[in-house]
Formats: C-alpha cells, structure tokens, sequence
C-alpha cells in the first residue's frame, strides 16, 4: 500500500453528458478523500466481473456514492407510483464492489444512495417513497443549490463508530433523498436516527463498513468535522 490509501469511487456513466456519454462523480467525493489523505480513483461502472475483480485489487477502500433509487426488483418488489430513475447494472456492480471489498477485508463508506445499496445487498430492504409510504411530516430533501446547509438533526448512537468521529451524540446534517432504509440487514446495526425515526447511519464493524444517508462531502469543506468520516475509511485501510 502507498503512503495515501487509493479509494475507489464508482464512477456513474451519463448518456446526456458529452458528445457519446461521460463517467462522472461528483468533485466533493474527490476533494473529500483528499482531505482525508487518500488517493481517489474513479472505478467506472461494467458488468465485466474480470474489470470488477482488477479494480478491487487496485483499490485500499471503496466509497459507493449518492445518486439514483435502488432498484426495487434487488429487494423483491415492483416500482411504486414514487419511484424514480434507477439503473440495474449500477446496483449490480456497486453490490460486486461492496462483496469483493469486504472478502478482501477492505473498508466500504456508503453514502446515501450507496447505504441503501449496501443494505439491500445484505438482505435489507427499502421504503421506496417516504412521503408516499409513512406518516412522516418531517422533510427529507433540503435545497439542491445549497448542499453544504445543514437541514435536520440526527441521533448518533452510543458506542458507534460515526459517534466515535463525529464527537458528538447529535449532529445537523444535509439531506437530499426521498427514499430510506427500511428493514435492516442481518448484521448491521442503526447508529444514526432522525428526529422521525427515518435511519440516517448504519454500519456493521465485522465488515468495516460505515454508511451514511446524508451526504458529508458536500459539508466537508464548510464543517471541518465531516472529513472525520473519510478519515475513517481512509484510516480503516492501513
């Protein structure tokens, strides 16, 4: 391993983007692994196990970003009227990821839509709308324009590693999602709530990995305490 830990960040593929497509992550993931002392790597999407397997090998930790739902069909359902756009093949790559990383004993960082990969994958499942699908009246989906404003408060819970980094029991996070962790995957645990119960932190320590529904790298530059969280991932390699 080099002196920065190389992490690995999916890169999503965009038809829209470019003359014939791009594969693209957003700059805060990168500019945060940075500031953590990692090495960011963009890991673009395939189906091909081999480029899967390469990448694995070539990467100390995983980071499986935000983006679009989950498909419902990984978790045994049909799309609700609330769903949105969702991508098959970026679910099944991203779940190869997370298998091969954990086998190899390399730590994983979900977040957002990367938590609820990770949990679907290990036998959990989604609330595919929270609007749509609870009694909920508390927002999940702060201004787009502004992603470094702090939206809700969120519950840490006692002994848990986001706690442990965060320094604190509560902390206000961002948040820009519609859907939520429902049933939680055999082996994890809930480590961070919302003030109406929506789960805001999962992790599973046998794992090494650490998930969270807000998006921290958006809040990394403004609120020094959020690079805690990629210190984490980028610490748990060495």
């Amino acid at each position: 391993m080099s002196e920065k830990p190389v992490i690995g960040i999916t890169g999503s593929f965009s038809k829209k983007a470019g003359p014939r497509g791009s594969f693209t992550i957003g700059g805060d993931y990168v500019k945060s692994v940075q500031m953590a002392g990692g090495c960011p790597m963009v890991t673009p999407v395939t189906t091909d196990q081999e480029m899967i397997a390469a990448y694995v090998d070539a990467i100390d930790g995983y980071l499986c970003p935000g983006g679009f739902d989950v498909a419902p069909q990984m978790y045994g359902e049909e799309p609700s009227r609330w769903m949105e756009f969702f991508d098959m093949n970026q679910d099944i790559f991203e779940m190869q990821m997370v298998k091969r990383c954990v086998a190899a004993k390399k730590p994983v960082l979900g977040i957002c839509r990367g938590m609820q990969v990770i949990n679907v994958l290990y036998g959990g499942n989604m609330i595919q709308d929270i609007h749509g699908q609870t009694q909920t009246t508390q927002a999940h989906r702060g201004s787009m324009e502004a992603r470094d404003e702090p939206f809700h408060w969120v519950t840490l819970a006692e002994g848990s590693i986001i706690r442990e980094r965060m320094g604190a029991d509560k902390i206000m996070t961002n948040s820009f999602h519609h859907q939520a962790v429902k049933d939680i995957a055999p082996g994890f645990v809930v480590t961070g709530t919302a003030a109406d119960g929506i789960v805001e932190a999962i992790e599973c320590k046998e794992k090494k990995i650490l998930c969270v529904q807000f998006h921290p790298e958006n809040m990394a530059q403004r609120f020094a305490d959020f690079v805690n969280l990629f210190r984490w991932l980028v610490d748990s390699c060495r």
